[in-house]
């Protein structure tokens, strides 16, 4: 027997894993062959990541590896190990894992390399890097009477103590007198006397004190210990949570909820915002066969999923958790062993299947699987959906036919002269088809209250139509299609910059298409602009055309290349509908209006007018009054005017309120007014009940120059008071208080500090800055009372004297006069600008750059709810008087409902394999 086999046995009969695996570029074996060879020696066992990964794991970084990863690949490639190692082959410290401590080969040589190597493996780097500090530490307790450890770190001090590192050490004996000394200080502490007693019972006192605080010391020890090691694996799960965004569709989520079970730590609130932040709520169900297709059910939330290896169908339901039963495991007969296809009625009672290439179409009932009678079909006939619960839309040559199930057929379409219907894509309504040919496609009012339209576009191999028969979009190559039937003549025109492999419509303006590196992108269409922006993209599978179809119009499934799947939960964004982002009077939609970094005034704003209206305000000059139960926009009076009197092509363009691009809309706290502030001159308009517009009471004009606003190009803010009394503006150096039926009184400061928080009223206003002062209408700058290295982000001041402020390390602080008292904490992944107190001032928003957390000033108690989509980010809240909602504006001008905010299930429980590979730990300690 070797010497190194000799270890390896010993190492399996101690429990101790020395194992080690490498990540390394193929092209380099002959350059690492001699380390390689001397970490054998030293008797770790080098292998690959596989199935079962080692604990540590050594990344030899060469040229050759540094032309396929890139940081944000490697660390996704290490992401789970208890320990990486970066090992440079390159002249000095590689430009990768800068934060690492890296052995350098050509420095210290392949067997110093191998040494370090195996330390790592034998002891853990973090076991590594305690034991030098607590070393240290003793050393210059013995030299220099340095103080003692505290009590919360000694039962952490032992463990290292007594680890396999510390065995071997020179030092430990001064460490172990180090840590012992602590504890008997420590506990000399803790001991409480209790008055004279006699000479016997004092020694049974001592004896029971000294009993019991060792005990309690010792369980407080454990469970700070305990802790502290649960706070570690949440930090190290977040990590490795944070590095899988983009990468893994599932295991962010997974690993920032379990590391939040573990410990609430700021690292794993960032975990959870940002994975939450990259992807819908979802559930993934693992499948043991390879899927080929998928169709959705129009009316109810049910689909079909059709096997790539054999005839065979799965018809499936959503439940309400979003979870996933099969109903039916349909097996079909086919005539030429080809591959088939189911689709659902709208209602999900029947499945009709259709034959790869052209075949037999046959009709089962969804719920049994019971085959149907289907002689009235011919074999050449191509399927291609349900038009209603009982007729089928089929393709027959150049015809498009609606066929019932009695066999009776009607023509849809009968394409031009030559060409073949060989696709066909029907709206949600069932109202609109669009049929393709290999040279154009064609849409069809199945009302006939539209005419036919024709528009050039080749070889589509799927289309999808929304329910105003508008747009349709196209899986063309190279890149996917739009087609504009409003336009005349319709006009054509490329989605994105992305092969779309599959596509469809979540909503009569916002696309998703499937693309072929497991992601699908999404487009939303700005239709005063008449353009599709992309919105966002987000990771659905690890690999393969993704191929989604809505079930119910609330759920998008997909499907991929990797044995799942997914249902996404899609009702708040396919259902939102975006107020803020029309027209101007000029017919200009300035969406970098929309796009300005919020703060205070300068964002999309949301308030309750009354328990029935609410209130949006925007960016870019517009604003209008939404229905509090449906949040549909109750039609403004001048807009109702106009359509009565026929005088409005377009009267959806009309907007309900608008300034001008250039002015700042601030909108009062209990949402009754709205102010406009441009460089010449202020409105103010009151909200009326009766009529649900701002033609109420309190109208009036100032005019005045005040501080630039930001829509405006400048750096000011604003607010207005609850009675639409008066409006306070202030940039850095200017406070100016503008009233109703007065003129402007302005302030001008030395020193520049940036307004963070402002409270308009009369006799007086305030304004507080970034950094920990106040400004008054009256001219007065007075300092607060803050905690050193304090930087406001956002207060909310219900009160001249008493408000709120969450700093930008995400600290909540109630603010008296000029003394703060810290109430609770939001975390400083966050990323905080504003505040919206609920009305009984019991709950408080607070708005972030990666989401909002909502804290109950009572208990304390915080729960999150994360930016879902980079470009629909949550600028504004709303509770509602009742506290029974809260209702939410985003940056791209989208009204919706947040529920209350919990955490959302984990999208599924880890694999045996991932428990293994992040070293999960199996309960809370």
């Amino acid at each position: 027997m070797t010497g190194t086999e000799n270890r390896y046995r010993h190492s399996l009969s101690t429990g101790q894993d020395r194992r080690l695996d490498l990540l390394f570029d193929d092209s380099d074996a002959a350059e690492i062959e001699p380390l390689l060879a001397a970490i054998r020696e030293t008797g770790v066992l080098p292998g690959r990541p596989g199935a079962e990964p080692a604990p540590v794991i050594a990344v030899l970084i060469t040229p050759a590896l540094l032309e396929h990863y890139d940081e944000a690949g490697l660390t996704a490639a290490t992401a789970g190990y208890q320990d990486v190692v970066p090992v440079s082959f390159l002249p000095g410290a590689a430009p990768v894992f800068e934060d690492l401590s890296q052995t350098l080969v050509r420095k210290i040589g392949p067997a110093e390399a191998a040494r370090q190597i195996e330390l790592t493996v034998q002891h853990g780097g973090g076991i590594l890097v305690g034991w030098q500090r607590l070393a240290d530490q003793a050393i210059k307790w013995r030299d220099e009477s340095a103080g003692l450890l505290r009590a919360p770190d000694i039962a952490a001090a032992l463990t290292i103590a007594h680890s396999d590192t510390a065995l071997s050490s020179p030092h430990r004996r001064v460490v172990l007198d180090y840590v012992r000394t602590s504890e008997v200080a420590a506990t000399k502490r803790r001991r409480l006397w209790s008055g004279v007693v006699s000479t016997a019972a004092l020694l049974l006192a001592v004896v029971l004190i000294i009993a019991v605080t060792q005990a309690f010391s010792a369980r407080r020890a454990q469970l700070a210990a305990d802790l502290a090691a649960n706070r570690a694996d949440a930090d190290r799960l977040s990590r490795a949570a944070i590095s899988l965004i983009d990468a893994d569709p599932d295991l962010p989520s997974i690993l920032a909820a379990t590391a939040y079970d573990l410990a609430e730590t700021d690292l794993a609130n960032e975990a959870r915002a940002g994975a939450a932040a990259k992807t819908w709520p979802h559930t993934s169900v693992p499948i043991d066969y390879q899927p080929q297709t998928i169709t959705g059910a129009r009316d109810v939330e049910r689909f079909a999923v059709s096997e790539a290896d054999q005839p065979v169908v799965h018809v499936q339901r959503i439940d309400g958790d979003g979870g996933v039963a099969e109903t039916a495991r349909i097996e079909v007969e086919t005539t030429k062993g080809h591959q088939v296809k189911g689709f659902l009625s709208p209602d999900g009672s029947r499945l009709a299947t259709t034959e790869a290439a052209p075949g037999t179409l046959r009709l089962f009932d969804a719920a049994s699987g019971t085959p149907a009678k289907s002689s009235w079909v011919t074999g050449d006939d191509q399927l291609f959906g349900w038009l209603t619960n009982d007729r089928l839309l089929v393709g027959r040559g150049d015809r498009l036919l609606s066929m019932g199930l009695d066999g009776g057929a009607e023509i849809v379409l009968t394409a031009p002269s030559g060409q073949v219907v060989d696709e066909a894509g029907i709206s949600r309504n069932g109202r609109f088809v669009v049929a393709g040919t290999a040279e154009s496609l064609i849409r069809v009012d199945l009302h006939r209250e539209l005419p036919d339209r024709t528009a050039a576009v080749a070889d589509a191999w799927e289309v999808a139509v929304n329910d105003s028969g508008t747009l349709a979009v196209a899986a063309t190559n190279p890149l996917a299609t739009t087609v504009d039937f409003a336009a005349d003549p319709p006009e054509v025109s490329e989605l994105g910059s992305f092969f779309g492999s599959s596509v469809a419509f979540l909503a009569d303006q916002l696309v998703v298409s499937g693309q072929r590196d497991g992601v699908f992108a999404f487009f939303a269409r700005d239709e005063h602009r008449a353009e599709w922006l992309e919105s966002a993209t987000m990771r659905a599978h690890l690999a393969g055309s993704v191929r989604p179809a809505t079930a119910g119009g609330t759920h998008l499934v997909t499907l991929g290349n990797d044995r799942y799947l997914r249902v996404w939960d899609i009702a708040e964004d396919a259902g939102a509908r975006s107020y803020l982002s029309r027209a101007s009077k000029a017919g200009i939609n300035e969406v970098s209006a929309r796009e300005t970094e919020p703060r205070l005034s300068a964002r999309n704003q949301i308030r309750f007018a009354t328990p029935q209206d609410v209130v949006l305000a925007g960016r870019a000059g517009y604003a209008t009054v939404l229905a509090a139960d449906s949040l549909a926009e109750i039609e403004p009076p001048q807009r109702r005017r106009q359509r009565e009197a026929g005088r409005c092509s377009d009267c959806a363009g009309v907007p309900g309120y608008f300034s001008s691009l250039e002015s700042e809309l601030l909108l009062s706290r209990n949402g009754r007014f709205l102010a406009a502030v441009s460089s010449k001159a202020v409105w103010i308009s009151g909200h009326s009940p009766q009529s649900h517009y701002f033609d109420g009471p309190g109208q009036a004009k100032i005019t005045a120059t005040p501080p630039r606003v930001t829509a405006g190009g400048g750096e000011g803010v604003g607010a207005v008071a609850d009675d639409g009394s008066v409006v306070l503006v202030a940039d850095d150096s200017v406070v100016a208080t503008l009233p109703a039926g007065g003129s402007m009184v302005d302030h001008e400061y030395r020193e520049q500090r940036k307004p963070v928080g402002l409270f308009a009223g009369a006799p007086a206003s305030l304004v507080v800055t970034a950094d920990g002062y106040t400004r008054d209408s009256t001219g007065t700058e007075q300092r607060l009372t803050l905690p050193a290295g304090t930087e406001l982000a956002a207060c909310e001041l219900p009160a001249l004297t008493d408000y709120l402020c969450v700093t930008t390390a995400g600290a909540l602080l109630r603010i008296t006069g000029t003394a703060s008292t810290e109430i609770g904490a939001v975390g400083d992944g966050l990323r905080p600008f504003a505040l919206r107190l609920s009305a009984d001032q019991r709950r408080v928003a607070v708005l972030g750059r990666t989401g909002l957390s909502i804290v109950d000033l009572d208990s304390g108690t915080r729960q999150r709810v994360a930016n879902r989509l980079p470009e629909r980010m949550i600028t504004d809240v709303a509770f509602s008087p009742e506290d029974d909602r809260i209702l939410a504006v985003r940056t791209d001008g989208t009204a919706i409902v947040v529920d209350r905010p919990g955490a959302a299930a984990p999208p599924r429980a880890l694999t045996e394999a991932e428990t293994r590979r992040f070293a999960v730990p199996s309960g809370g300690r």
